[in-house]
């Protein structure tokens, strides 16, 4: 994803901070089956950004990444936003 000056996001792009220098390429990490601060740590490490989805009530208990907007594996610039989805392990009351 990329946002362009008028705050248009785009998919497919990397996310860029003013200024910010392009650095190498890197791989996208394994996320799938992580906790929710294993997941973002993963991403921070890589310097790629995130974006989350089926966390409710900022609850981030008893949930782990059910699926990733880019595979593993898959060489990206650094600063492109990996959307990820958490899957709670029980049912939320």
């Amino acid at each position: 994803y990329y946002i362009t000056r008028d705050g248009v996001v785009h998919a497919g792009r990397p996310l860029y901070t003013e200024g910010a220098q392009i650095e190498a390429n890197v791989k996208v990490p394994s996320l799938v089956g992580k906790t929710p601060s294993q997941a973002i740590k993963a991403l921070i490490n890589n310097n790629l950004n995130i974006s989350i989805k089926g966390i409710f009530n900022n609850d981030y208990n008893n949930c782990t990444v059910n699926t990733q907007s880019i595979p593993a594996g898959e060489t990206v610039l650094p600063g492109t936003v990996v959307e990820i989805e958490f899957l709670y392990d029980e049912d939320i009351e």
